[in-house]
């Protein structure tokens, strides 16, 4: 049995191109300020949302930057799908 990554991507793809698009600074994954649903559909959609932010979280792609918000902001492996080597430009901006 194959899993359906297609909700999986879509989520994942709109948290981390907002996040990488204000990134250091961290930003609001706050579902309602995202995304328009009716209301039949916004529970599944908000489901969706919650898992993908999950997962990434799980495996460091990204990291909520204040606990007691909906704050995130990338990690260096979550900068590494945009093809960015934080430590690598840190250690040349230093040399």
């Amino acid at each position: 049995m194959a899993i359906n990554l297609d909700n999986f991507k879509k989520y994942s793809f709109e948290i981390l191109t907002l996040i990488s698009e204000e990134f250091p600074k961290p930003r609001s994954l706050n579902f309602v300020d995202i995304y328009e649903a009716e209301e039949d559909e916004a529970e599944e959609m908000m489901r969706f949302h919650l898992g993908a932010i999950s997962f990434l979280m799980q495996e460091e792609y990204i990291y909520n930057a204040n606990k007691a918000s909906d704050l995130f902001s990338l990690t260096s492996k979550g900068a590494a799908l945009f093809n960015e080597d934080i430590a690598n430009s840190l250690k040349q901006l230093l040399s």
